[in-house]
């Protein structure tokens, strides 16, 4: 009998160690269901906070252009209220001007240097211009035209092209980045324009082949302190020269920034009828045959 019952009390520990181990296994199986489920529910609440930086950071980029295209609306709304100076006659564009609407010819050709490479339709107001390490005076047009990026934000791209074919933009950045003209004729004695500051891409035209086929577009030579507005879509809006920072024609600003804007530019009107002149036919007729010879050929 004792035999007997020393058996069942052990029959009886080991069913309850038994029990006592599936429950301590259930118990563990029920940590881990729920140990994750926190972690799941932890990558759920992690994964809106990651997606909602990501919304604010572009809720702010967004913004930032924004306030950009109001800043250039504004302004573009404020010169409606002003009337602007006339411009002289050999600086003013007109609206039936041949480069008017002209499609700009591809930028792929063109060597950049100080940031990817662009092309005219870039989704962007592009402001081309043109300039030579020998033209010294024409150096604050080229920060002029990166304080108007800055001030614009990302709304335009800017792409500096040099006529120099013996010297490439990287040597020209190396040289005169950052360096002080005292002698530069800047606008009003502007001395923020005396420092040369280039903060968006300059461009190499091997064998002037851009600016020949530019050229070709606008019916007419290109040169140093040329501005030529292209909007979004690759088409040429706008063009104005400068001179030794100067905008003669005073319409660059207000165009760039109507075309931003998505507004109509101001007009110049037709150009204006070519006046025949008697007094330079007859100039012309009484011109000596042997000047007529000298000149042959020029």
């Amino acid at each position: 009998e004792a035999a007997e019952t020393e058996v069942a009390e052990a029959a009886e520990t080991e069913v309850a160690e038994a029990v006592e181990a599936e429950a301590e296994a259930e118990a563990a199986k029920t940590e881990a269901v729920k140990t994750t489920g926190e972690v799941a529910e932890a990558a759920a609440d992690d994964e809106p906070a990651a997606q909602d930086d990501d919304q604010k950071e572009e809720q702010q980029e967004q913004q930032e252009r924004d306030e950009g295209k109001d800043e250039t609306a504004a302004a573009a709304s404020a010169d409606d209220e002003k009337e602007l100076p006339p411009s002289p006659p050999e600086f003013t564009v007109y609206d039936d001007d041949a480069a008017l609407g002209k499609g700009c010819p591809s930028l792929a050709g063109l060597e950049f240097f100080n940031g990817p490479a662009l092309e005219a339709a870039s989704g962007k107001v592009l402001v081309l211009t043109f300039y030579s390490k020998l033209n010294k005076s024409d150096f604050c047009t080229l920060t002029l035209l990166d304080q108007v990026r800055a001030a614009r934000k990302d709304a335009i791209n800017v792409v500096a092209i040099s006529r120099d074919q013996d010297a490439k933009p990287d040597a020209f950045l190396a040289k005169y980045q950052g360096k002080y003209m005292a002698e530069s004729p800047a606008p009003n004695n502007d001395e923020s324009l005396k420092t040369v500051s280039i903060g968006y891409q300059l461009a190499f035209d091997p064998n002037s082949a851009f600016s020949a086929a530019l050229k070709d577009a606008m019916k007419r030579v290109v040169m140093v302190g040329d501005v030529v507005v292209v909007d979004a879509s690759g088409h040429i809006r706008w063009y104005e020269t400068f001179v030794r920072g100067e905008n003669p024609a005073g319409r660059f600003l207000p165009q760039l920034d109507r075309l931003i804007a998505g507004r109509p530019l101001l007009s110049n009107g037709p150009a204006p009828a070519a006046e025949d002149d008697d007094d330079e036919e007859e100039l012309v007729g009484d011109i000596p045959d042997d000047l007529n010879a000298a000149m042959d050929g020029y």
